[in-house]
């Protein structure tokens, strides 16, 4: 997601006054009554941190997911255990080849941390290469048919060229704490496909759960697109440690500028609940999109000022008529990608997208027992 709908977006998400009347959208035809009964007869639900959503059978994984849960980094993924052998290997030996460059003849990597019941290991490498005292926990593990690959920074001052900085000396040393850490993170996460609803506390993320209470140091992002139609998409964003000075419909200002850059206009605005009684504020927007057709970009924004582990501030947006674009995670130096064809118009027509956002959106609520 880039360009006015990046934009649009960004504006939603971080810095709105109401103005106008809500328009009055026109009922569905038969033919777009036709086309919701298709999309919406599979309806599934999906755990999304620690919150439930129904969405249509059509809607998968983008393949890319990112969670950060008590400051460490986490990924998941589904993977054969010769073929993570084959990578942890190939990844220890880069590491055990290379140096720093302010001091070369000292490697890059000091341990290899052990682990229970997982195949695999934790590097303690240099963050950057550069220096002993900035480390990065690199954690690559391999058990029930899931690869998990966790990372954390810390600080180490019992480096000897540190001995007589003050300014080490008040870093201080937190590499014993994060290294606790990032173990007792990774003893709680265990491998989750999509369509599994776990029934203990815990936070749900792609391809992963991390069993145990809320913390407030939540941060998840979980993208879906349908397999047959690559403009359509639902991106969910949680967060436990931020709290907003304002509401989605405190920002108004900042999106109508956007909206008129984007020729766009609000097709509806204002606050709503979900059938289990949730509550947020929502816009829903038409304007042109970075694949030069009319498109739609429908936001939902809760808990703005109250964001807490109980209450993580939630934001949900849903896009029409702009292709899904997952980070590029493959190696430096890969050949470029072949661009897809033109996109001729959204896949889906006004009437479609906006039903189909309320029996998305209708269906939110906390996960029993998520918290």
């Amino acid at each position: 997601m880039k360009g006015r709908m990046k934009a649009l977006l960004a504006s939603a998400m971080l810095m709105l006054g109401i103005a106008g009347c809500q328009p009055t959208l026109p009922p569905l035809t038969p033919q777009e009554q036709a086309t919701m009964q298709t999309l919406t007869h599979a309806m599934t639900p999906r755990c999304i941190g620690r919150y439930l959503i129904d969405l249509p059978a059509g809607m998968v994984p983008s393949g890319w997911g990112g969670l950060k849960a008590q400051g460490v980094n986490i990924e998941v993924a589904p993977l054969n255990e010769s073929l993570f052998r084959w990578r942890y290997e190939q990844r220890e030996a880069e590491l055990r080849t290379a140096h720093l460059d302010a001091h070369p003849d000292q490697p890059v990597l000091k341990e290899i941390i052990p682990l229970r019941g997982a195949i695999g290991g934790g590097f303690n490498r240099s963050e950057t290469g550069g220096t002993n005292g900035s480390r990065t926990l690199e954690l690559h593990a391999w058990r029930d048919g899931y690869a998990i690959k966790m990372w954390i920074n810390a600080f180490d001052n019992l480096y000897p060229e540190y001995k007589n900085e003050k300014w080490a000396a008040e870093v201080g040393r937190d590499l014993p704490q994060k290294q606790a850490l990032l173990l007792d993170v990774f003893a709680r996460i265990r491998g989750r496909a999509d369509n599994e609803i776990p029934s203990e506390q815990g936070l749900c993320f792609h391809g992963g759960f991390v069993q145990g209470p809320a913390t407030d140091e939540e941060n998840l992002d979980m993208d879906y697109v349908f397999t047959d139609m690559p403009d359509v998409s639902i991106s969910i964003h949680n967060n436990s440690n931020l709290v907003s000075e304002n509401t989605l419909l405190d920002r108004g200002k900042d999106i109508d500028a956007n909206l008129r850059i984007a020729d766009g206009h609000t097709l509806r605005k204002g606050k709503r609940q979900s059938h289990d009684g949730l509550a947020f504020d929502e816009w829903l927007m038409e304007a042109n999109t970075d694949d030069h057709v009319k498109g739609h970009m429908f936001t939902l924004e809760a808990n703005s000022k109250i964001g807490s582990a109980q209450t993580p501030l939630l934001n949900i947006d849903f896009q029409n008529g702009q292709r899904f674009s997952p980070p590029d995670k493959r190696p430096p130096g890969s050949l470029p990608l072949d661009s897809p064809p033109p996109l001729a118009k959204a896949s889906l027509t006004e009437g479609e997208a906006v039903a189909l956002w309320d029996a998305i959106t209708d269906t939110l609520l906390p996960r029993p027992n998520g918290f």
